[in-house]
């Protein structure tokens, strides 16, 4: 088990996070209305549960696309402070272009919007988009430009310590793995909890969340895309009826 004294991360270092990871003066578009574009598979109420009893947390969101979710969780939860980590590369733009051609996308959003999104990304790059998007929270969020899991390290060396992470970046094993070593008294949460389903019926990061939950006795509770590993010691409560069985378990 990896437990450790926790440093804190209050408003002083917080603060000290926003001056080592500096917003640009020109941190807008006059011509852009921020927007909230998010590809949610669903169960974020999971995460919401988690936040409000905890109004005065750090989340750290690992793989923050376009910021939408960073935009809903900082709207409805008005003391929390917010880590923003992507390396806003290039793909997102291919892959926002590639989705009026995906069925469950075409389903969420009108083709026309898709297009409007990727023609934004083309003109102005993911990250000009994304500081557009959330400038209105700039004093309560830090946006990192990085990849994981890299960034962990880099955040703990500057004394930014999450209370809560949010994995949803390319679903490897390391991933997992190094936030729940590097930041061991995080509540650790994420998506892609029903993607990619293999021949066998089983589910990529699946193996990795159950890991670490037994590592930490912890339970998981799941519903559709979104998992929470729930502690003794966080004090969680949840509907059993999210309580997420193994099979070697059951």
């Amino acid at each position: 088990m990896y437990f450790c004294m926790r440093i804190p991360a209050g408003p002083k270092l917080f603060a000290d996070a926003l001056q080592r990871w500096p917003w640009p003066e020109d941190c807008t578009l006059p011509d852009v209305s921020p927007f909230t574009f998010t590809l949610d598979g669903g169960g974020r109420h999971l995460i919401q549960t988690v936040l409000q009893n905890r109004t005065n947390s750090i989340f750290a969101e690992f793989g923050t696309f376009m910021g939408g979710a960073a935009r809903t969780w900082l709207s409805n939860n008005i003391g929390l402070r917010y880590v923003c980590v992507d390396p806003w590369g290039d793909d997102i733009t291919d892959y926002v272009k590639s989705l009026s051609n995906v069925d469950w996308a075409a389903r969420a959003y009108k083709t026309s919007y898709l297009e409007e999104i990727a023609e934004l990304l083309s003109r102005y790059g993911p990250l000009r988009l994304v500081q557009n998007n959330l400038a209105s929270f700039k004093d309560r969020c830090v946006l990192i430009r990085g990849r994981i899991p890299a960034a962990y390290s880099e955040m703990r060396s500057a004394g930014l310590v999450p209370d809560i992470i949010y994995i949803d970046a390319l679903k490897r094993h390391e991933d997992f793995v190094e936030a729940h070593k590097i930041f061991p008294n995080a509540i650790i949460t994420g998506d892609d909890w029903n993607w990619g389903i293999q021949a066998d019926g089983a589910y990529p990061i699946r193996p990795y969340v159950e890991e670490i939950a037994r590592e930490r006795n912890g339970q998981i509770y799941a519903d559709r895309a979104t998992f929470v590993i729930s502690e003794p010691r966080h004090e969680l409560q949840f509907d059993d009826k999210w309580r997420y069985m193994s099979q070697s378990s059951a």
